[in-house]
């Protein structure tokens, strides 16, 4: 993300089964998040979770936008 600043769209993926694992995707660059691990392990109520996480974790950090939050690592 940082050699090609944020011209090239990044999808983050491999182990995404929470909000947390998500968020470090997003951090490192990513603008999308693929989370076939935990569909596979937890089926398609894990991207409900995700969110939530996710949206959890914004708040506290205080991050208005996820967008925000692309990168910042």
């Amino acid at each position: 993300y940082k050699v090609t600043r944020g011209a090239i769209p990044i999808l983050g993926c491999g182990g995404v089964k929470d909000g947390v694992t998500a968020f470090e995707k997003i951090l490192a660059g990513a603008s999308a998040v693929q989370v076939m691990t935990g569909l596979r392990g937890e089926g398609p109520r894990v991207a409900t979770k995700i969110c939530r996480e996710l949206d959890s974790l914004l708040q506290r950090l205080g991050v208005k936008h996820i967008s925000e939050a692309v990168g910042q690592q």
